[in-house]
């Protein structure tokens, strides 16, 4: 997501990517892309880019230059398909769909899409046991309340569901030792346990007629007009043609203001994340130049 770091220090393990490192990493997130994009149109499943993905179709009609993630979004329903289809659908000799349910050590609500074969492990997180190949997000997006007083509460729960789901992580990489302790003893809580309360605790809207979505699992307390996903339009992303909500210009407004054609000062350009460790893989597809 563009301009979601503000600043960044250098950290002793990150890695210092070149230009052409970072275009490596954006072409396998493209051959993910194109992989997800082929199983929604086989199996009518509505999906649209989103966040800085989507800014970039827009602004760049590709990745914007120093960004490193792809976001890719479904209402809850449309998720679930994909989640069942890629157990099935899924070219398995090359891609890995990470959940909560197919990665024992994995503790996120929302799911990755990895390319096997390649590594992409962001800084504190070499640890964590999961799969870390080089990935783009799927998120849900789920109901939540209309009215403003009820929608807070419920986001600032889901907001602590968060944490104690990122409490392992942060008992290894958050920077105050008072926090990793705090994250050390929460890490204690089995899992299975957090999981089936937020869960729950997130599908209780779900029946509602609402107006409002949200990525509850995601940081933030942004909420978006449901009727923004429910239908798409086709743009150009790369080269390659891909889904992109219906109201195209209200998604970028709402999540980054009016301004959002306008690109960030040259010091606030860069990634989502500091990585310790890469690996890629070329494409089949892709035929331009790519350093070794």
């Amino acid at each position: 997501m563009e301009g979601m770091i503000k600043t960044m220090k250098i950290n002793r393990k990150a890695l210092s990517l070149s230009r052409d490192q970072l275009r490596q990493i954006q072409i396998v997130e493209l051959e993910i892309l194109i992989e997800v994009d082929r199983i929604c149109r086989e199996n009518d499943i509505q999906y649209s880019l989103g966040y800085g993905t989507l800014l970039g179709a827009v602004r760049h009609k590709g990745f914007i230059p120093w960004d490193d993630d792809v976001d890719v979004i479904m209402l809850r329903e449309e998720y679930n398909k994909f989640n069942e289809v890629c157990k099935t659908k899924l070219d398995t000799t090359r891609f890995f769909w990470q959940t909560w349910d197919t990665d024992p050590n994995y503790r996120i609500g929302y799911g990755k899409m990895r390319r096997l074969g390649t590594e992409y492990v962001r800084v504190g997180q070499e640890k964590m046991g999961y799969h870390g190949g080089i990935l783009i997000d799927i998120m849900p997006f789920d109901n939540v309340p209309d009215e403003r007083n009820e929608r807070n509460k419920f986001l600032r729960k889901c907001r602590r569901y968060r944490r104690l789901m990122y409490s392992k992580a942060g008992s290894m990489c958050d920077k105050n030792f008072l926090k990793r302790v705090g994250y050390k003893i929460l890490s204690l809580i089995p899992k299975e346990i957090i999981k089936t309360k937020f869960i729950n605790y997130v599908k209780q809207y779900e029946n509602e007629d609402v107006v409002n979505v949200s990525c509850n699992y995601a940081n933030g307390y942004t909420v978006y007009y449901k009727e923004m996903f429910e239908k798409q339009v086709e743009m150009e992303f790369e080269k390659h043609m891909f889904f992109c909500p219906q109201y195209t210009r209200m998604f970028l407004k709402t999540s980054y203001g009016c301004d959002y054609m306008t690109p960030p000062p040259e010091n606030e350009r860069f990634g989502h994340a500091p990585i310790s460790k890469f690996k890629v893989i070329k494409p089949e597809f892709y035929t331009g130049d790519w350093k070794e």
